[in-house]
């Protein structure tokens, strides 16, 4: 800056100039050289009113000047040694080293430059920007998934005591109809079971609105009236309308069975998630909702974070063609109607239950169970395990005997 306010502006402006400083005289020749050049570039001297009132007369100047620049930086990088060691991301690391400090970012030596990935720090993109009087490196940073850092627990984790006390025990069974369905187990008896189907979803998340606006549409062009006053087949005869009314009111009746009151609880809820719909959100079925599970896990894992709930996975394996009243000992098969066609939705058990169950209930009383039996250093109970290949394991054995006996034989011989 010196030499600039002293030397080479006063040459631009045609005044006098002052000596060259002391250490400036050693490269008077090369100084002396630009200066006549930039003045046979410069038609009037850069005053502040001349740039301003003919900006396009200075552009032979600053052309000169960028020229210069470049090869003065060429001739600095050769000066140093510094060549192109190639295209490859070492050797790009390798040419940076030699320029730059890395210390000063926490990187002790170019070894940890080239494996900063394995390392979790930062990677060096190999780019830098400058705009002149400062210059920017670009490091490229792992992306970290806001659920990777939530500790992930098992059953085995919990024990009896911790689970009663603590936490209150919930499983949850995902499913695509019903977007989950879950039990309760406030003791080893009473189970609150409760669900959430995809007409719920929808009043959730507002289509109720949208069959509002649906139902103004009709009425405007007078279809609302004509749907809600077609008849029906019960409605039609007075005498079928008594028959079904008076059918109902016996059934009512009759009920003996009646629902629990609802209990509530200061517990945190431990929510034990099934894995049967796991990986298979992208997988679409007909008129059937895919996506939510995956919600519906996060949610549980964001309330996690917050010390509100805690989960744990759970294998589903056979959970919901096992009854949960006799463990297995009945067989369960869908039961048929008068047509001869199978609810697939229900499970009818044999000898000696006899009982008809919903699949997702049943599912989730037996992961309960599967979860209480665990906790009680039981294990998993013998019905819910995946049986063992016993015909696999002897085949293995026996061609291992063979390859044995082979190698016996050519020793002999």
């Amino acid at each position: 800056m010196q030499l600039i306010d002293s030397y080479y502006w006063k040459i631009l402006l045609k005044e006098t100039t002052d000596e060259l400083p002391e250490f400036a005289k050693l490269e008077e020749l090369k100084i002396k050289y630009i200066c006549d050049k930039l003045n046979t570039k410069l038609e009037t001297s850069p005053t502040t009113f001349n740039i301003s009132k003919d900006p396009e007369k200075f552009i032979p100047a600053l052309a000169f000047i960028c020229q210069e620049t470049e090869e003065e930086a060429e001739s600095l990088a050769s000066s140093a040694g510094i060549k192109n060691l190639g295209n490859s991301y070492s050797e790009s690391l390798e040419m940076f080293d030699q320029v730059f400090d890395f210390k000063i970012f926490g990187y002790k030596s170019i070894g940890d430059l080239k494996n900063a990935n394995s390392t979790g720090k930062d990677l060096f993109a190999c780019f830098a920007q400058t705009d002149g009087h400062s210059i920017s490196l670009q490091f490229i940073r792992k992306r970290r998934d806001k659920y990777s850092e939530t500790p992930i627990l098992a059953l085995e984790d919990f024990s009896r005591t911790e689970a009663e006390e603590n936490f209150l025990p919930c499983t949850i069974d995902p499913g695509r109809k019903n977007i989950y369905t879950a039990a309760i187990g406030h003791n080893s008896k009473e189970h609150q079971v409760c669900r959430c189907s995809d007409l719920e979803r929808r009043c959730y998340t507002g289509s109720r609105r949208r069959q509002a606006y649906v139902d103004k549409l009709k009425i405007a062009k007078n279809i609302k009236d004509i749907e809600t006053n077609i008849p029906t087949a019960k409605t039609v005869n007075l005498e079928t309308y008594k028959k079904e009314e008076g059918n109902h009111k016996v059934e009512e009746k009759s009920r003996k069975w009646k629902p629990s009151k609802f209990v509530d609880s200061t517990l945190v809820p431990l929510a034990v998630f099934g894995d049967g719909m796991k990986q298979k959100d992208a997988v679409r079925m007909k008129k059937r909702l895919s996506g939510v599970t995956k919600i519906l896990y996060k949610e549980i894992i964001c309330r996690q974070k917050q010390n509100l709930a805690a989960i744990v996975d759970i294998n589903e394996f056979r959970t919901s063609v096992t009854c949960n009243m006799c463990k297995g000992e009945g067989k369960m098969k869908p039961p048929k109607l008068s047509n001869g066609v199978k609810v697939n939705g229900i499970l009818e058990c044999g000898k000696p239950c006899h009982l008809l169950w919903q699949r997702d209930v049943n599912a989730t009383k037996n992961m309960l169970d599967i979860a209480n039996s665990i906790w009680e250093g039981q294990g998993r109970p013998i019905p819910f395990n995946r049986p063992i290949a016993v015909t696999t394991l002897k085949n293995c054995i026996q061609r291992s005997v063979n390859v044995f006996s082979k190698c016996l034989n050519k020793e002999s011989v």
